[in-house]
C-alpha cells in the first residue's frame, strides 16, 4: 500500500491488519485510505516531534564542555604521549574526502582529555572516535548558532568538516548546501557518522587508507596480538607531535571562543598550528607535500593580477588543465579526470585552511572560482624542502 505518487510496500502481521482494519471499519473507511491517512495526520508529525527532541538533546551545548578542550598551564602537566609512531610508505598523500583540518586539531583536543582522565596515554579506540563524533556534532550546533549573518562561523566555512547533523536542512537561508532528499535522515545521520570517523579518526595503521592522523604521525595504535582488527582490543595514544599540537593552546574556535567576537576569528586554525601540520605533511606525506608545491608553482607562474582587480586569482580550472596537460608526477595516481578533479577539490580547501592559498575576490557560489598564493604560500614555496 502507499499513496499515489510514491508505491511503496509495508507489511503488517495478521493481528495488526485485523486490528486496522476494525478501526478502519469505526470510521466507515476502508484500511487503505485509513491507514495512509493516519501515517500522514498522526505517525509522521509524532516521528518528528521524537526526532526533533533527540536532537535537541545531542546539540545542545554548554559551558562545562568547554572543559573537553581546556588545555590548563602548560606547566606541571602529565605528558601524555608516546615516543613511537607508525611510518607509512604505501600511501603519502591525503584522502581526496579529508577537506579539513579543524576536525582533526579538535579529536586530538578530545583525546587528550580522555588521556588526562585516566591518567594514560592509550585509550579505548571506540571510545575516542564515539567522543570524538559527539563532541564534533555539538560543537557544531554551537557555532551555527554563534553568529549568524556575513560573519557567521558557518556562513564563512569555518565549521566545515565537522559532522553532518539534520538541523543543517534548516539552513539555506543562511548558505547551507544541505539538500532534501528522499533518503531517511536517519540514514543520512548515520551515513555522516561513518564518514566523519573514515575521513577524519580513522586510525587503521595496516590498511590501504590507514587514516589522517596515522598519515602525519599524530597517533599511534596499540592492539592485543591476534586480534588487531577487534575494535574493543584496540586502544589509542597522542605521539609526541600530536600531543604538541593538541596542546599548542591557541586555536581560533577553541580557545579564542567564547571570549573573542566571531567577526574577528578569521581562520579555524591558528598561525602555529597550520606550521605543526605543515611540518607533519612535509615529513610524513611527501607527495602530499609535492602536489601542494606543484599548486604554488602553477598560481605563483601564472597569476598575473592584482588584488585591486575585481576578480583576481588564477581561475580553478586553469589549475586543473595545467596539472592535467602537464601530467605532474605528483598527481601521477589520479587515473581519472573525475578522481583528479575530486582531489584538486580537497587539495585546495586544505592549502586555504594552512593558509597557503586565498580564494579570489568576487566569488559568489556557481561562479568562477580563482586562487591566489599568499605571503605564507609565497614563503613556503622558496623553503627546499628536506629528503
Amino acid at each position: 500500500m502507499g499513496v499515489k505518487d510514491n508505491q511503496r510496500m509495508i507489511h503488517f502481521s495478521d493481528a495488526d491488519i485485523q486490528k486496522l482494519d476494525g478501526l478502519a471499519r469505526e470510521k466507515g473507511e476502508r484500511i487503505e485510505d485509513y491507514v495512509a491517512n493516519m501515517i500522514h495526520s498522526k505517525l509522521i508529525p509524532l516521528l518528528e516531534k521524537q526526532t526533533e527532541e533527540v536532537r535537541t538533546e545531542i546539540e545542545r551545548w554548554e559551558d562545562r564542555d568547554w572543559n573537553t578542550f581546556f588545555i590548563g598551564g602548560k606547566m606541571n602537566i602529565t605528558d601524555h604521549s608516546v615516543e613511537n609512531y607508525h611510518r607509512i610508505h604505501h600511501r603519502n598523500w591525503l584522502n581526496g574526502h579529508t577537506n579539513h583540518f579543524f576536525p582533526l586539531v579538535m579529536s586530538l583536543r578530545v583525546l587528550l582529555s580522555l588521556s588526562r582522565k585516566r591518567n594514560q596515554p592509550y585509550v579505548q579506540y571506540d571510545e575516542f572516535i564515539s567522543e570524538a563524533f559527539d563532541v564534533g556534532l555539538k560543537f557544531k550546533h554551537h557555532l551555527i548558532e554563534v553568529e549568524k549573518g556575513e560573519d557567521g562561523l558557518f556562513e564563512r566555512g569555518l565549521t566545515n568538516g565537522l559532522p553532518w547533523c539534520a538541523y543543517e536542512l534548516e539552513l539555506s537561508h543562511r548558505g547551507g548546501t544541505s539538500r532534501r532528499t528522499n533518503t531517511p535522515i536517519a540514514y543520512r545521520e548515520k551515513r555522516s557518522k561513518e564518514k566523519f570517523h573514515q575521513y577524519y579518526t580513522s586510525v587503521k595503521p595496516e590498511s590501504i587508507y590507514p587514516g589522517v592522523l596515522v598519515l602525519l604521525g599524530l597517533v599511534d595504535l596499540d592492539a592485543e596480538s591476534g586480534s588487531a582488527w577487534r575494535i574493543s582490543d584496540r586502544s589509542v595514544a597522542l605521539t609526541k607531535r600530536g600531543y604538541e599540537l593538541a596542546m599548542s593552546g591557541d586555536n581560533p574556535l577553541l580557545d579564542s571562543l567564547p571570549d573573542m567576537p566571531a567577526a574577528e576569528i578569521k581562520s579555524a586554525l591558528s598561525a602555529q598550528e597550520q606550521n605543526m601540520i605543515m611540518d607533519a605533511i612535509t615529513k610524513h606525506c611527501p607527495i602530499e607535500a609535492k602536489r601542494m608545491r606543484n599548486v604554488l608553482e602553477i598560481l605563483e607562474r601564472n597569476d598575473t593580477s592584482t588584488q585591486d582587480s575585481r576578480h583576481w586569482g588564477l581561475g580553478r580550472s586553469s589549475i586543473f588543465e595545467e596539472i592535467r596537460e602537464n601530467k605532474l608526477e605528483s598527481f601521477e595516481e589520479t587515473r581519472s579526470d573525475q578522481t583528479l578533479n575530486k582531489e584538486l577539490s580537497s587539495l585546495l580547501s586544505r592549502m586555504q585552511d594552512l593558509g597557503l592559498i586565498i580564494q579570489g575576490a568576487g566569488y559568489v557560489s556557481g561562479s568562477r572560482k580563482s586562487f591566489s598564493c599568499t605571503p605564507e604560500g609565497s614563503g613556503w614555496l622558496q623553503v627546499p624542502i628536506k629528503s
